[in-house]
């Protein structure tokens, strides 16, 4: 029989390695790619063929052509060589686990270390790495680390299967500790590896808990008498950050949420502004998702400073005006010896910033600023090459973030990469009292800094300015004709009052015993830990609830509506209602989903909040992954998940509220999914913050539609005229209820949050997973 289809042929934990068109789909074909150097550099593991009646299984191949099954194990058809298929792909998902796993895993050093001798690095990459030294902290945001960040995840992402292991043990060893994480996550996202790292707060806790945490949990871990149960005694030491002497102390639950912090870090991996391949390239509107996540974050933070009484973020809009917040992380950096340094209240970014590594002046800062603002004045770059660019939410997106799609980096810097580098060496800004940098420096510790939310303020000031020069949405733009949204309203699952979320604080367990002894060995008992080392942190939650639509479809034929669900506090901070044009920067992104429409009556539609495309999948913590390598198992949507983990926390997907309940509007438009759709590509989970894991964005409505432009003004009645014009007429009432009033495709209602206070641990609190 004629083999008319190769189905695949496969690498090591399971690359795909070659298709049809390297064979003609022939058996001469696939005989001389058998014979080709080719198939041998690509190391085939197996390579499967089957007739056009898919009843026979010509081979399935080793390396060197050994065969390594037949007939009698795929039954001679397509399911039974696809279940081959997937299981050799899961045993060699769990070896590549096991192997990721052991970077982090205290283990007997002899066996952890690589074997001495060759080098798996090319020559040129060894001569571009091991500037930055092992315990100095590592930021994106700096150039000179960048670049070696570069080198090296872009070398593991091209990295031959066969040396891969070695070589990423090679750079262990050679590397600074938090370069060396944020260039190995960055290539297992890009190299489609089927391995997922431990959370970011496993592998580097002390840039997630204060020193006396660490301290205490490990003194408690090293004692062979130690209990393993945690110490609830510290309950009010959770935060040690500050006290409520200082207003912005009552949002540190907010700022310093492990999974907060791992969400902006995990997003810097998925996105590294100096893209990825070769020649590096940057993802599909990657400068508007810089944009767009940094935007909620604000509006998140908005409405968390509301409801505790705080005014809403204001912007740091000058580089040399007073820093009024203060605050000290109480962090260290990996060994525990360095501390990242406090920012007193008041402080002054220095007006001649002279780090020795990339000299840089506040006046340069402001020329620069003044350059973007221009640009977005005049609606066009000055770009290299005699090309102007128009101004794009996308293209602005990547010149202020100064990515390698930055029109001109040169004439435009990077204002907002140094913005944070200049407030976090704000206290020694020339190394003279070798002084560790701010948590500004670094993605995995920015979000804790108040300051964070200012500097993002004035950024996202920028993007305003552009969306305002933007003509707002017409009619066409936002009606979806023939679709009505009856009603709708949200409950919890405990069916109490409807419109009414409940959210609450609540002890977790992280244990990282893994990372604090990761360099012991454990054939030395005094070396290893005798108890979980653990810590306990106070972390938002809600309860669970849906969403409840009643839509009909007034037109002759089914479509598919995509459901774009906010939220956004009613009163500003005097107690007033906003007008549209004032809330819609405060509307927070809920949820986004596709569902078919059928014609006729009302359907009924309940979505749970735990499906919603802002939210993250569940995080595997380390001994989630362990436990799931001794039982060698590995899900085939693996490594999906550890690219959407730069989703939003679930944890904080509902804003606290307050103990009265705060007032909340909660909108919903439905659009035609089939014009907004991008190819065949959907909407999970994470993929408002992080796309799609192909080259393109799921959905094709500009990010945040329809509040990321300014609204149309509600038509007024000119039917009637004035009889008295002395008389003034009634004021109109001008809120997104009234708005939505206009559009048979969109409702809007009110919900209240009501924050039920703490939620006592009782007895063993369940482990952190975001």
């Amino acid at each position: 029989m004629t083999a008319s289809r190769l189905a695949m042929a496969v690498g090591p934990r399971g690359r795909q390695r070659c298709s049809n068109h390297q064979t003609g789909g022939t058996e001469e074909g696939i005989d001389d790619f058998l014979a080709s150097d080719l198939f041998l550099t690509y190391e085939v593991h197996f390579l499967c063929i089957w007739g056009n009646d898919c009843s026979l299984l010509a081979m399935v191949v080793g390396p060197t052509g050994m065969q390594l099954c037949s007939n009698h194990q795929t039954e001679g058809t397509e399911g039974g060589i696809n279940d081959f298929l997937t299981s050799e792909q899961s045993k060699m998902g769990v070896e590549e686990q096991r192997f990721v796993l052991s970077l982090f895993t205290p283990t007997n050093g002899k066996q952890r270390q690589r074997k001495k001798g060759r080098s798996y690095l090319t020559d040129t990459l060894l001569q571009s790495i091991g500037a930055l030294p092992k315990g100095a902290v590592f930021s994106v945001f700096k150039k000179h680390h960048n670049r070696e960040a570069v080198e090296v995840y872009n070398f593991l992402i091209n990295c031959d299967d066969a040396i891969f292991e070695n070589a990423t043990r090679e750079l262990k060893e050679k590397l600074n500790e938090g370069l060396f994480m944020y260039a190995f996550s960055t290539a297992l996202l890009h190299r489609k590896s089927a391995a997922v790292l431990p959370p970011s707060w496993q592998i580097a806790p002390r840039q997630f808990f204060s020193t006396s945490h660490i301290a205490a949990s490990r003194r408690k871990a090293s004692t062979p008498e130690s209990d393993h149960e945690p110490d609830h005694d510290n309950e009010h030491d959770l935060f040690l950050t500050g006290t409520l002497r200082d207003p912005e102390f009552r949002l540190a639950w907010f700022r310093e949420d492990v999974g907060l912090n791992d969400h902006h870090w995990s997003w810097h991996t998925v996105y590294p502004h100096k893209g990825v391949g070769t020649p590096p390239e940057t993802k599909n509107r990657q400068g508007e998702l810089f944009y767009y996540m940094h935007q909620q974050m604000l509006a998140r933070y908005d409405a968390e400073r509301l409801a505790v009484g705080l005014m809403r973020v204001l912007p740091l809009q000058e580089p040399d005006e007073p820093i009024l917040e203060g605050y000290n992380p109480h962090l260290t950096d990996h060994y525990g010896v360095g501390q990242y340094s406090a920012r007193p209240a008041g402080m002054v970014l220095a007006s001649d910033f002279t780090n020795p590594d990339e000299p840089y002046t506040i006046r340069e800062h402001k020329h620069y600023i003044n350059r973007l603002e221009d640009a977005i004045k005049l609606g066009v770059f000055i770009g290299k090459d005699h090309f102007n660019p128009t101004v794009t939410i996308d293209n602005l997106g990547a010149t202020v973030e100064a990515s390698i799609s930055s029109p001109n980096s040169e004439l435009y810097g990077s204002v907002h990469n140094m913005g944070h580098d200049l407030i976090s060496l704000i206290t020694d800004p020339d190394g003279r009292y070798k002084q560790s940098p701010g948590p500004m420096e670094d993605t995995l510790t920015a979000v804790r800094d108040p300051v964070f939310f200012r500097h993002h303020k004035f950024v996202d000031n920028l993007f305003c300015q552009h969306k305002s020069r933007l003509p707002p949405y017409t009619k066409g733009d936002l009606e979806f004709a023939n679709i009505t949204v009856d009603g709708i309203l949200v409950q919890t699952k405990d069916e109490s009052e409807p419109n009414v979320l409940k959210t609450f604080m609540e002890e977790r367990l992280v244990q990282v015993q893994d990372a604090l002894f990761h360099d012991a060995d454990e054939t030395n008992p005094k070396e290893l830990p005798h108890a979980k080392v653990e810590v306990i942190v106070n972390t938002a939650s809600h309860r669970e609830f849906e969403y409840k639509l009643t839509v009909t479809n007034n037109s002759s034929k089914e479509v598919v509506g995509v459901f774009r669900i906010f939220l956004a506090p009613r009163h500003d901070e005097l107690g007033e209602p906003y007008e549209p044009e004032a809330q819609r920067r405060l509307f927070i992104e809920m949820d986004k989903f596709a569902e078919t429409l059928p014609t006729g009556t009302p359907i009924e539609i309940s979505r749970a909040s735990t499906k919603s495309s802002v939210v993250r999948p569940r995080v595997r913590t380390h001994e989630d992954l362990t436990e799931q390598v001794k039982q060698g198992n590995h899900p085939p949507d693996q490594s999906t998940i550890n690219f959407c983990r730069c989703g939003w926390p679930s944890n904080l997907l509902v804003p606290r509220g307050t103990a009265q309940g705060m007032t909340f509007d909660l909108f919903v438009i439905v659009t035609d999914w089939r014009a907004d759709r991008v190819g065949n590509l959907g909407l999970g989970l994470g993929t408002s913050y992080c796309g799609s894991k192909s080259s393109q964005y799921p959905d094709r409505r500009s990010m945040g539609f329809p509040f990321d432009r300014r609204l149309p003004k509600k038509e007024t009645d000119k039917s009637t005229k004035k009889i008295d014009q002395k008389i003034d007429p009634p004021p109109q009432k001008n809120d997104i209820q009234t708005l939505a009033e206009d559009y048979s495709n969109m409702q809007a209602t009110s919900v209240k949050v009501v924050f039920e206070g703490k939620t006592e641990a009782h007895g063993y609190p369940e482990v952190l997973n975001y």
